[in-house]
């Protein structure tokens, strides 16, 4: 009979081992001297302006729109060069990053999302009354 102890989910409690992937994840560097590099320093320099001391959670949004901003920049460019034509995937992908970066640029500044009316959808600001007259 198997018990619990025997089963292949069952990991004893205790320190973790020490190997080659224990070290933290280096992200990928951006070269700075590309147009891409160039892109996103611009786009760094102009957050900083309105964000001259920034908080941790201001960094990582900024590093986050930097980092959306030059995926739309590179799906444009592959857009431009097939003619403006974009696959159905191809433009999924670029509408959920879009809204990502609306999205996030909204929660750096603080907005709050328009006010959609009672039940999500759109609500006429006219009443019952004008249209009839």
């Amino acid at each position: 009979m198997t018990t619990i102890h025997d089963s292949l989910y069952y990991r004893v409690p205790g320190p973790k081992r020490v190997g080659r992937y224990s070290k933290r994840v280096g992200l990928a560097r951006l070269n700075l001297r590309s147009a891409e590099g160039q892109l996103v320093r611009d786009m760094r320099a102009n957050l900083a302006k309105d964000f001259p001391d920034p908080s941790p959670f201001h960094r990582e949004l900024i590093e986050r729109l930097c980092m959306l901003k030059l995926q739309l920049s590179a799906f444009d460019q592959r857009s431009i060069n097939n003619g403006g034509q974009m696959t159905k995937g191809d433009a999924d992908v670029y509408l959920a990053w879009h809204n990502s970066f609306a999205r996030t640029l909204s929660r750096l500044y603080g907005m709050q999302e328009p006010n959609k009316g009672p039940a999500g959808g759109w609500s006429p600001s006219f009443s019952a009354d004008t249209e009839a007259a």
